[in-house]
């Protein structure tokens, strides 16, 4: 992608990097139900380091485009749909086509609910977050040694810092299971709010990760490699984390599947 794109669309140059989405699109879509795949209107998007995609929620059933709400507390019903540079964003309510339902596993950014083309509606999300450890079904938090250790049932939850963080065995609102950026926060054991809840930085790479060896196998729903990065599923495929499996269980992976 050039310069000038970057340039017009975030008033940054290439330079300054991009938020880089983490595809974890939550509890509900690490289940692989050997159907997601067969979605109509799943076209293969072209595997490109340097392409730009953005992430929509739609509806599983007519790939309607919804808020982003059910997707990043991982709703039964809807799913991720990613769309390439050249294509073109619906508007809430319309119909997505020209994208996948397979993550890229790269650099990718949220719309604007006007949609029109990837240049215009794409929204720029580099806020920091307050990661908190909740089991993927009822988004109550439990204690970071769970993500820490990728239990199964258990995920990372990303709070806004102008949002709240809930006390261990409170439920988690307003963040998301889809991870963005490398700023990874942890909260304190009561809550609060959570710009006052921090209490770790979690250390990370001094530059931004490239993209790893794509994994294409699974055994009965898990990852075969972990070797490779290899560290969750989406849509019933494996993932990598980014290319970094040795970063701390939980930062580059978050949310994904253990292996």
């Amino acid at each position: 992608m050039s310069c000038a794109l970057l340039t017009t669309v975030l008033l940054s140059g290439c330079a300054s990097g991009l938020p880089a989405y983490r595809s974890t699109p939550g509890a509900e879509e690490f289940e692989s139900s050997g159907e997601d795949d067969l979605w109509p209107g799943d076209e293969e998007m072209e595997e490109s380091d340097d392409e730009l995609y953005v992430a929509i929620c739609v509806s599983k059933r007519t790939r309607s485009r919804v808020a982003y709400r059910p997707c990043d507390d991982a709703q039964p019903g809807f799913t991720w749909y990613f769309i390439p540079e050249e294509g073109k964003i619906p508007a809430t309510d319309q119909k997505a086509k020209g994208g996948s339902f397979t993550d890229p596993g790269y650099e990718g950014f949220r719309a604007r609910a006007r949609g029109g083309p990837v240049s215009e509606a794409i929204v720029s999300d580099e806020e920091n977050r307050v990661s908190v450890c909740v089991r993927k079904r009822t988004r109550v938090r439990v204690a970071d040694d769970r993500c820490d250790d990728e239990d199964d049932g258990f995920a990372w939850y990303n709070i806004p810092l102008d949002g709240y963080a809930p006390a261990v065995g409170r439920k988690a609102e307003g963040g998301s299971f889809y991870f963005t950026g490398w700023d990874g926060l942890r909260a304190r054991k009561k809550g609060g709010k959570a710009r006052d809840a921090v209490i770790e930085r979690v250390q990370q790479p001094q530059s931004r990760p490239t993209r790893g060896p794509r994994c294409t196998m699974t055994i009965n729903g898990r990852c075969a490699n972990a070797g490779s990065g290899c560290t969750y599923t989406v849509n019933g495929a494996c993932r990598d984390n980014g290319g970094f499996p040795g970063l701390p269980p939980g930062r580059a992976d978050v949310h994904g599947r253990a292996s």
